[in-house]
């Protein structure tokens, strides 16, 4: 999964694609996914704390690669930083809830 993505040269409304094994759309290769924590270059715990203030300190990580990204950073492996008050077509963020039947 993202090889379509990089096809279609922009980002594309969720579910245009194919689901994974597990059922789930969209994982890699659409946008950038906005995690919310501080960017450390070693992993030094920074990542472990979600930050909601934009003015609060430095970068914050992103996950999983763009349609603009080669097929290596399509994975949720990937990571980049990212600085909360730029904009970008290319980073997004997830949404995720619980469904009661």
């Amino acid at each position: 999964m993202g090889l379509e993505y990089a096809s279609s040269g922009k980002t594309v409304e969720v579910g245009q694609f194919p689901a994974n094994a597990w059922g789930l759309h969209d994982l890699h290769g659409n946008v950038w996914e906005w995690t919310g924590s501080e960017y450390d270059e070693k992993y030094g715990g920074a990542e472990l704390r979600g930050v909601s203030d934009p003015d609060s300190g430095g970068p914050r990580v992103l996950r999983g690669g763009s349609w603009f990204d080669v097929p290596l950073w399509l994975r949720s492996a990937a990571r980049d930083r990212f600085d909360p008050r730029g904009r970008n077509d290319r980073v997004g963020f997830r949404l995720a809830r619980t469904l009661t039947l």
